[in-house]
């Protein structure tokens, strides 16, 4: 104990001397460390015009008013949503045409019933949403289908996630090329797990065309 104490005045005594070593470093220096006051008084105040401000913007924009509005660029604006308006009325006509075909036959689907008006804004919606895509026939079926589920918000989140797959988005944006590729994958599953069926569509002439995609 004797000596752990020995320990800790002889570890005072050293930081005590290189604090006063440190002190008579600085002492040379003291005027720059403290704190200067501030003096206000009416020759300042005189001279505040003068001053230049903290923040000041390039001469060419100091005085500068808004930006003007480029004649082409406003023309383009416009070119582009009158576009997307005769879009989406070309979009809301197909859907119109097209409800009275998807599940006419279902109690809830037929016109004027909350199935039929339901789908109907699932897939207005989403036309606004990808207006790059828009409305192709077919989507209707996906929609109802959701619809007979889920809530109208449920049914378009769920439209949305299936059509950000690249299989339905290819198909329904008519990507021949890619369809073709996937029915070829199709047609190889289909001889693979069920070869009867398989060779009994291929002795009658059906092809995965004729079926699979509603061209």
């Amino acid at each position: 104990a004797v000596l752990l104490e020995m320990d800790l005045v002889k570890e005072a005594d050293e930081k005590s001397r290189q604090l006063v070593r440190l002190e008579h470093k600085l002492a040379p220096h003291q005027h720059v460390l403290e704190p200067q006051p501030q003096l206000h008084n009416e020759r300042d105040h005189a001279h505040d015009d003068d001053a230049p401000p903290l923040l000041q913007l390039p001469a060419h924009l100091s005085h500068a008013g808004p930006p003007s509005r480029d004649s082409s660029t406003t023309l383009d604006a416009q070119a582009l949503a009158d576009k997307l308006i005769a879009d989406n009325e070309r979009n809301i006509k197909l859907v119109q045409r097209d409800m009275p075909r998807t599940f006419g036959n279902h109690p809830l689907f037929q016109d004027g019933a909350a199935g039929a008006q339901k789908t109907y804004e699932v897939l207005e919606a989403y036309t606004c949403y990808r207006p790059d895509l828009g409305y192709v026939q077919g989507m209707s079926y996906l929609a109802a289908i959701l619809c007979l589920h889920l809530d109208s918000f449920g049914a378009f989140r769920a439209m949305v996630s299936l059509m950000s797959t690249r299989l339905l988005f290819d198909m329904y944006r008519l990507e021949e090329e890619r369809t073709l590729l996937y029915l070829s994958v199709y047609d190889s599953v289909l001889r693979h797990e069920l070869p009867v069926l398989h060779a009994h569509f291929q002795e009658i002439g059906i092809d995965p065309r004729m079926y699979m995609v509603d061209w």
